[in-house]
């Protein structure tokens, strides 16, 4: 049996990762900062926690209490629109989460494998020499949103060499579905 933590499990991408993830064999927990009710409703399967990832004590306990195999840390201030409007709040929701996340990990020694979601606005502007985009394509970004992400990108390569904690990190590009 192995146990997943889902960050962020009511958005986008975590609806569709509770489907993926939910057997017989895997417990699944879906952590967020507000749970909406038909969210619930339409995954009853999944055990919630309530948590602020910005809280370190709060993101510590929950740890604590579930010790999972894996986490897929989703959760982040995500709007690229937004960032230009609340720039101290991207970087705040989006390292601060991220770095008390792998500090709680690193307090509890627990070997988890945590994978991070980075995001293909690190690579910003593109010249057409650089096409197809590879990760050996340099870094530049044009948003706070973008910076944050690099930041969260670098924090976990940063952990998984100074700590050797099994951190992948996935850069991914636009995702696109619906709601079904």
């Amino acid at each position: 049996m192995t146990t997943y933590l889902i960050t962020g499990a009511n958005g986008f991408i975590g609806r569709y990762l509770i489907n993926e993830l939910d057997n017989d064999n895997n417990i699944v927990y879906g952590a967020s900062r507000r749970i909406p009710d038909d969210f619930i409703e339409e995954h009853p399967e999944v055990k919630y926690e309530q948590c602020n990832l910005i809280d370190h004590a709060s993101v510590f306990e929950m740890l604590k209490k579930i010790k999972p195999d894996c986490i897929f840390h989703l959760a982040a201030e995500s709007s690229v629109a937004s960032s230009w409007k609340s720039p101290i709040n991207i970087m705040n929701n989006n390292i601060l989460s991220q770095i008390n996340i792998f500090e709680a990990f690193r307090e509890l020694e627990l070997s988890t494998r945590i994978i991070v979601a980075c995001s293909s606005e690190e690579y910003g502007l593109i010249n057409e020499s650089d096409l197809p985009v590879n990760e050996k394509c340099c870094f530049n970004p044009v948003s706070t949103y973008a910076v944050s992400k690099i930041a969260q990108d670098m924090l976990a390569f940063q952990y998984y060499k100074s700590y050797n904690m099994d951190i992948i990190r996935v850069r991914s590009f636009n995702c696109a579905g619906v709601k079904g």
